[in-house]
């Protein structure tokens, strides 16, 4: 009988190492949470857990302090959306669910608010973990309040920076025009003997006094004026007159792609061809020793825009690319604030001013730049769903004016100036400082069986009836008055837009005699 094989026992000290291990696995594990929980207490980083309801599940000291609350108690099974910024709340919510859906968020900056409104800005990054009971949101939200005071000392600095170099241009720009002006007048003021020379030297004075006209305009674009005019246009024309106009006698040429089509754009004309102008010059500027820019457009369908765009819906895209040196990359952010040139030539206003048109008829400007390829400015602009609109014929010949026009304006020069100018057409004028002297005026003349034919009535009276309100107490008067008005400030709506406000014509500021006569013959 064979004898069975004898067991071997197990040494009392494996034993114990068996049973131990779980035990070692466990406290390893929170020995290791907890060293990681330390090293995110020590940078002051807060952190909260976030179950499938987006419900405050966990949370460390730091986070409680972020939300303005006193004790963990206070944010256990709440939502994180309690303590957000109303501004943030529905952004933050939707951040949550995008969260469970992408598995993360990154850099989401939003602001959390106090009890007593304090707010405290905060980066949150997030990340989706599976656990026991399903998957949960581990995010880590650090005060950045911090960087936002850095970034906005930084911003203001650079503003003034702006300012200071916008101030200096304006007034080196403006010197220069004043020197035209006043050394034109001088001079014709030793020759009044020889009329021809005369004439010549005023007309000299008149040209240098528009170039002023021209730069306050583009100062209004980008400022808070330049309200753009539109109606439904095709741009090829457009764009090969206005390119062609700047490149005349530059050394540098253009080659179009402008398909036929095109889809029309709701634009001001001015205005767009003033972007287009800026640009192509730009271009050519880069391009001193000479060379060809591309100048291209398209049709961009909705949806079908590259990431990032701010605007939607069907667009059209003009792009002018030139073989120049480049931006450096520094100066691409810089590259459309007002007087920022790195040229010997030109201001530094021109992109300023193309990237305020574009904003104002809401499309949108960008740029590309490569040192090896040149720069590549992009134009977008919406499509317009109406076809092009027909352009009026300007009247020509001088206009015989009839009858009488009140002149109101609070500036003793411009209403010296309008008052003769109406007068030199045929009008009988007369003057008036605002409107409460406009409106006195119209009322004793209608009742005298001398009424007024044409009211031209300044837009703004600081600290007196203006335009506007002249107007509305002159067709209580009178229904049937017409009235011009005119501004230097072209930020009113009525100067887009005249007719909604029963205005039967507009004329900025600075004028000529050409100017009013020819919109006296539209009228």
């Amino acid at each position: 009988m064979k004898r069975a094989p004898a067991r071997t026992a197990t040494p009392p000290a494996a034993k114990t190492r068996r049973q131990k291990r779980p035990l070692d696995n466990l406290l390893a594990l929170q020995e290791s949470g907890a060293i990681y929980r330390a090293l995110v207490e020590m940078t002051g980083t807060g952190y909260v857990i976030l179950d499938t309801a987006g419900l405050v599940e966990d949370a460390n000291a730091a986070y409680v302090r972020l939300t303005g609350r006193r004790s963990l108690e206070e944010v256990l099974g709440r939502s994180v959306v309690e303590w957000t910024a109303e501004h943030d709340r529905d952004r933050n919510a939707a951040e949550v669910r995008e969260c469970f859906a992408r598995g993360c968020v990154r850099h989401l900056e939003v602001d959390y608010v106090d009890a007593a409104g304090v707010r405290t800005p905060v980066e949150i990054n997030a990340t989706v973990v599976q656990t026991r009971r399903g998957p949960r949101i581990l995010t880590l939200c650090r005060d950045i309040s911090e960087r936002r005071r850095y970034e906005d000392e930084l911003q203001r600095a650079e503003r003034l920076e702006s300012i200071g170099v916008l101030a200096g241009g304006i007034a080196h720009d403006f010197n220069n025009i004043l020197v035209g002006i006043t050394g034109n007048i001088s001079l014709a003021g030793l020759r009044l003997d020889e009329p021809d020379a005369v004439r010549e030297l005023l007309a000299e004075a008149e040209r240098a006094a528009f170039r002023a006209r021209d730069l306050t305009q583009q100062l209004l674009t980008f400022a808070r004026g330049g309200t753009p005019v539109r109606r439904a246009a095709a741009v090829q024309e457009l764009i090969r007159e206005s390119s062609a106009f700047v490149l005349r006698g530059s050394p540098v040429t253009a080659r179009f792609d402008l398909p036929a089509d095109l889809w029309p754009v709701e634009i001001d004309t001015g205005q767009i061809s003033q972007v287009i102008q800026n640009i192509v010059l730009n271009a050519a500027q880069a391009m001193s020793d000479g060379g060809r820019i591309l100048v291209a457009a398209r049709n961009v369908e909705e949806g079908a825009e590259p990431a990032g765009r701010r605007r939607r819906g069907r667009l059209v895209r003009i792009s002018i690319s030139d073989r120049g040196p480049g931006i450096p990359p520094e100066n691409l952010r810089r590259i459309f604030d007002p007087y920022f040139t790195t040229k010997e030539k030109g201001s530094g206003l021109g992109l300023a001013v193309a990237y305020s048109i574009v904003r104002r008829h809401d499309g949108e400007i960008t740029v590309e730049s490569d040192a090896a390829k040149g720069s590549t400015f992009h134009v977008f602009l919406p499509a317009s769903k109406r076809g092009p609109a027909n352009v009026a014929s300007r009247a020509d010949g001088r206009f015989a004016g009839r009858g009488r026009v009140l002149v109101m304006d609070d500036d003793d020069l411009a209403r010296s100036v309008a008052v003769r100018l109406f007068r030199a057409i045929g009008f009988d004028a007369v003057p008036a400082t605002d409107g409460d002297e406009a409106v006195g005026r119209f009322a004793t003349a209608k009742k005298a069986g001398q009424p007024f034919d044409l009211a031209f009535l300044d837009l703004t009276v600081p600290g007196g009836m203006g335009g506007l309100e002249c107007l509305a107490r002159l067709r209580e008067l009178d229904p049937s008055v017409r009235v011009i008005v005119s501004s230097g400030y072209a930020a009113a709506p009525v100067m887009a837009d005249p007719a909604r406000y029963g205005v039967a014509g507009v004329l900025a500021k600075p004028y000529r005699l050409e100017d009013i006569e020819a919109l006296l013959h539209r009228l």
